[in-house]
């Protein structure tokens, strides 16, 4: 059973290697006329166009890094450039550390995308390919591996705020849009999902204290999950860990499933969400709002690999070295020195339980955005936009604030700066060119690392292609100009002291 064990914890670092539950785009909203993925992330904000369509494989390639751990500057700060040896105090490293550091990394991929603009409609199909990755990690437990445990007390480490997710899907989506008014816009889409693997472990429920004498472990439940091709890799890797372990080769061919394409069946692992978003005029300024990833995916049986640890309890006071003092001969056999240590106790207390089979259901970390724009004039405006992201209860807030101009139709560009894990040296641009129907464009939200590595902390990049035709709503827009003009247009005509003072015109 220990053998299991020791394949179980290799097969959860593995994973957690990988997963490093959802990106923030902060720039790319702020392109909505132009770029119709901007669509995605507020199902109200309709593009300029009568017809927009992407090709299979070239509407968005999406990859992003994301981290309120520490900021790469003070990596770079404490490394030596001549030995390339990093420094690290261990009372700056923990008064500099959050009580829970999140660290994201994924990719997106628009593989199909239509769309129609109707007078007062909007409609939209397509799919995209999604892989989010994210752990959390107590600040007390990133201490204790970057410094050691001198800065741990007597309160111990509380690890029960480490937790571990990574799942990729595809998704088929149907977006409807209606104009309520002109001042209006509601829209709703629905997603169909196919899961393709999927590890989680949601909070690792333990607890390690420090005593006058020795330690305690505390051991919560909690339960290690994976399905899809990842539940398949789990159950293969313990295999062949507990074969190296007993001393003979693995075969590492033998890890992955021979029938890739039987796990990329479309059902496998079905799901559903629905998108919801709005928008409304007021004179020079825009309001909008939108709920994403509102929904599940049912991992059922056929791939699932489970293991559920429960509460236990292991006090350990500390090895009898004064037998060791007496005679140094006793160090060529130390086994006495855990005669102290009931190990089948202890591995008793731990003992997990493995489950195959068993279908569970995961939810999507579900998304809200909220923000305004202001018409500074003709193709001239500023915006702000709040993102927030709920992973395992907890809120994860954005913020960005950004400048959008348009010149001529031919080219359309966004400059913003955003606050994202606590850093705000991030400066965004977005930029999409057109060339008749032909649209290439580039979105990241922070370009400084290009320039430098000291602010790479939140990176992400964007790009793709798009064919777009017809400009939707040209006659509108002279109106509301007009109308907005009129409404605006607040100065006092008086008429000529001698035809009658103060009489307003």
């Amino acid at each position: 059973m220990i053998k299991r064990r020791i394949g179980l914890l290799g097969v959860i670092l593995g994973w957690a290697t990988v997963g490093l539950a959802q990106q923030s785009e902060l720039t790319l909203m702020h392109l909505y006329n132009s770029v119709p993925q901007a669509n995605q992330l507020n199902a109200a904000l309709f593009p300029d166009y009568k017809f927009t369509m992407s090709m299979p494989g070239m509407g968005a390639h999406f990859v992003y890094l994301n981290n309120n751990f520490l900021p790469f500057s003070y990596f770079v700060d404490n490394t030596d450039p001549e030995t390339g040896l990093l420094t690290i105090d261990a009372t700056d490293f923990n008064d500099q550390l959050r009580n829970v550091s999140r660290v994201e990394a994924g990719y997106n991929a628009n593989l199909f995308h239509l769309g129609w603009r109707f007078p007062t409609t909007y409609w939209s199909i397509g799919t995209n390919f999604r892989n989010s990755n994210g752990v959390s990690i107590p600040g007390s437990m990133m201490s204790l591996l970057l410094v050691g445990n001198q800065n741990i007390d007597t309160a111990g480490l509380d690890l029960r705020q480490f937790s571990m997710r990574s799942t990729a899907f595809t998704e088929y989506y149907l977006t409807f849009g209606w104009e309520v008014t002109p001042d209006l816009s509601l829209a709703v889409r629905g997603k169909l999902l196919s899961g393709l693997y999927h590890v989680g472990l949601d909070r690792i429920g333990a607890q390690f204290q420090l005593g006058a004498d020795g330690y305690s472990m505390v051991l919560e439940d909690f339960t290690y999950r994976s399905a899809g091709l990842a539940g398949a890799v789990s159950k293969e890797g313990v295999s062949l860990i507990q074969t190296a372990v007993d001393g003979q080769e693995p075969d590492l061919q033998g890890l992955l499933p021979t029938d890739i394409n039987g796990y990329l069946s479309f059902l496998n692992n079905t799901g559903v969400a629905v998108d919801f978003g709005a928008q409304y005029r007021l004179r020079k300024f825009l309001f909008h709002g939108g709920f994403n990833d509102i929904g599940f995916i049912n991992w059922n049986a056929q791939n699932t690999y489970q293991v559920q640890f429960t509460e236990a309890e292991f006090n350990f006071d500390g090895l009898d070295l004064s037998g060791l003092l007496e005679d140094p001969n006793q160090a060529q056999d130390p086994t006495g020195l855990l005669d102290g240590i009931d190990v089948d106790s202890l591995l008793n207390s731990y003992q997990p339980q493995f489950v195959e089979g068993e279908a569970y259901r995961t939810s999507l970390s579900g998304r809200f955005y909220l923000g305004a724009y202001y018409d500074l004039a003709d193709w001239h405006r500023v915006g702000i936009l709040s993102y927030n992201t709920l992973v395992n209860w907890r809120l994860f807030p954005a913020l960005s604030v950004a400048y959008n101009v348009r010149l001529k139709r031919i080219l359309d560009l966004a400059v913003s700066t955003s606050l994202v894990g606590g850093a705000i040296n991030n400066v965004g641009l977005g930029a999409n060119l057109n060339l008749g129907a032909f649209h290439v464009y580039a979105v990241t939200d922070n370009v400084l690392p290009v320039f430098g590595p000291r602010t790479l902390q939140n990176v992400n990049f964007r790009t793709g292609i798009n064919f777009n035709f017809g400009v939707v709503g040209a006659k509108r827009a002279r109106l509301r100009k007009q109308q907005d003009a009129d409404e605006n247009d607040d100065s006092l005509d008086f008429l000529d002291d001698d035809t009658g003072a103060g009489l307003l015109r």
